[in-house]
């Protein structure tokens, strides 16, 4: 798996909305029919204005095409925390959160 350039996060704190954030961005991986899911890490944050996220591979269940393919990550939740930055891992890139006000 290699991670794209196009990674972006944004942290909703408009007045009257639920502050949340939303993290968005692609993988590219050896074959088709690869799903990708984002999830907030288990460990215990180091920095919490830091979101550290996991990318979890779902391999395909059956034989598929062995093409090049590009598959999104998406994660949304809720949160208590104005971060400034996400952190994807294994190895993937550090993401500088946008504030959308």
């Amino acid at each position: 798996m290699k991670y794209d350039d196009d990674w972006e996060a944004w942290c909703n704190i408009m007045p009257g909305a639920r502050r949340s954030i939303m993290v968005t961005g692609c993988c590219e991986l050896p074959r088709a029919g690869y799903r990708l899911e984002l999830r907030q890490t288990e460990r215990p944050p180091f920095n919490p204005k830091i979101l550290e996220l996991d990318v979890i591979v779902h391999e395909p269940s059956s034989p598929r095409p062995q093409v090049i393919t590009h598959e999104r990550a998406t994660c949304f939740e809720y949160t208590e925390v104005e971060h400034d930055q996400v952190h994807v891992n294994p190895d993937g890139p550090v993401i500088k959160v946008q504030l959308a006000r």
